[in-house]
């Protein structure tokens, strides 16, 4: 029992040490970048002629758009929906695909590890470690490219509520 508990807080400490370096890593990374990114210039090009930005144009559109009350939605307005649309469904299908793509990887690893597990035991040798991780790593990739999938296929079924968001920004 004595083995067991050492191994656990052997484990934990390792963890904790691994997880503190990591953080310590991103905040000096986050701070590097922040600083360098605080350091660059405004480009130009991207002011309108009385000095606003771009989003304020369009914010403006759009609220003048509203405030019409008119159901037909503006052609500058629109363009960028359907710009938008075409974005979020090529994005969609791409994730989608990926997901497929995942999900059988990991479903051929996750079963492949089961029988090798089955038949070894349960001594595992760096094979069925590698099936581990990876199998771990398709798993978390998959989940993310379910809620990528869901968001895009949101984002061009429904992309007036996001181009809004988009606005507000």
């Amino acid at each position: 029992m004595s083995a067991v508990i050492h191994n656990y807080a052997k484990y934990h400490a390792v963890l904790v040490i691994v997880g503190g370096l990591l953080v310590i890593l991103f905040a000096w990374l986050s701070i590097r970048l922040w600083t360098k990114f605080k350091r660059n210039h405004i480009i130009d090009s991207f002011a309108i002629s009385d000095g606003g930005s771009y989003k304020d144009e369009w914010r403006y559109a759009f609220i003048e758009w509203i405030r019409s009350g008119n159901e037909s939605i503006p052609a500058m307005i629109q363009q960028k929906i359907n710009a938008r649309i075409e974005f979020h469904a090529a994005k969609a299908f791409v994730c989608g695909a990926l997901l497929i793509i995942f999900v059988a990887l990991g479903l051929f690893l996750w079963n492949s590890l089961i029988k090798r597990s089955k038949a070894m035991g349960s001594k595992w040798r760096y094979i069925e470690k590698t099936y581990f991780i990876s199998g771990i790593a398709t798993v978390a990739l998959s989940l993310l490219l379910m809620v990528m999938v869901v968001a895009n296929t949101q984002g061009a079924i429904a992309p007036l509520t996001a181009f809004l968001v988009g606005l507000s920004g």
